[in-house]
C-alpha cells in the first residue's frame, strides 16, 4: 500500500494523542483486548458497505470539504498521516487483492470515523 505523496506523517506526542482519542471515542476497550483491531471493537454499530466505490458518497451527516485536512491511521503499521479525502480514496481504490489494510479516516472533531477493513468492508460511524 502506497501513501500518496501529498500526505504528511504524524508521530510522537500528536500520534499518541490521536490514537488515545480514537480509543476513547470509538472503541470498547474490554472487547478490544480480545479482538485486537479497533473496527472489530467499535462501541457503536457502524453503517456497513461492501463497496469501496460507495466512499465517494458519504452519509448525509458527514461533510468533508475537498481542501480539508484529515487523519489517516493505518492500524497494522501503527502509522498516522495528514491526508485529503481524495488521497484516501486513491489509496483504497488502488489496493491489490492480496493487500490487507485496516485503516481509519477521521477529522479533529472525532464526531465520525470511516474504517476500511482487511475484509474490504467500509464501516462508517458518524454523529456530527
Amino acid at each position: 500500500m502506497m501513501v500518496a505523496p501529498n500526505t504528511r506523517a504524524i508521530s510522537g506526542i500528536k500520534k499518541n494523542k490521536l490514537k488515545q482519542a480514537i480509543l476513547e471515542r470509538f472503541a470498547n476497550k474490554d472487547v478490544l483486548v480480545h479482538n485486537y483491531l479497533i473496527w472489530n471493537s467499535f462501541n457503536q454499530k457502524p453503517k456497513v458497505s461492501k463497496s469501496k466505490h460507495e466512499l465517494a458518497v458519504l452519509p448525509k451527516n458527514i461533510t468533508i470539504k475537498p481542501s480539508q485536512s484529515l487523519f489517516f491511521f493505518n492500524e497494522r503499521l501503527d502509522k498516522f498521516y495528514a491526508i485529503k479525502y481524495s488521497e484516501f480514496l486513491k489509496i483504497i481504490r488502488s489496493l491489490e487483492p492480496w493487500e490487507e489494510l485496516d485503516a481509519y479516516l477521521f477529522d479533529e472533531s472525532m464526531q465520525w470515523i470511516i474504517a476500511h477493513t482487511h475484509d474490504r468492508d467500509i464501516l462508517v460511524i458518524g454523529n456530527p
